[in-house]
């Protein structure tokens, strides 16, 4: 990418490499963060069913570590 740009080591670089190098590092992260969160928008939608399943997932795993370590406590005393 850096050689699409103009970018040679060692030496003072031309305004359009330093312009392609602001957009390497600046405008194309936004823009792909823009679309990212764009599609997450669209595509995960996250309604009251969905959120009460994540919920119970976490408490079942919860429970299931607790479990686990009240049995790893038991053995160890």
């Amino acid at each position: 990418m850096l050689t699409q740009i103009g970018y040679v080591p060692n030496i003072a670089q031309s305004d359009a490499t330093l312009q392609g190098l602001r957009q390497l590092i600046f405008i194309w992260p936004c823009a792909l963060a823009i679309i990212a969160a764009l599609t997450m928008g669209f595509f995960y939608t996250l309604n009251e069913k969905r959120f009460a399943l994540i919920i119970e997932e976490i408490n079942q795993r919860k429970n299931k570590e607790m479990a686990t370590e009240e049995k790893t406590a038991s053995v160890t005393l």
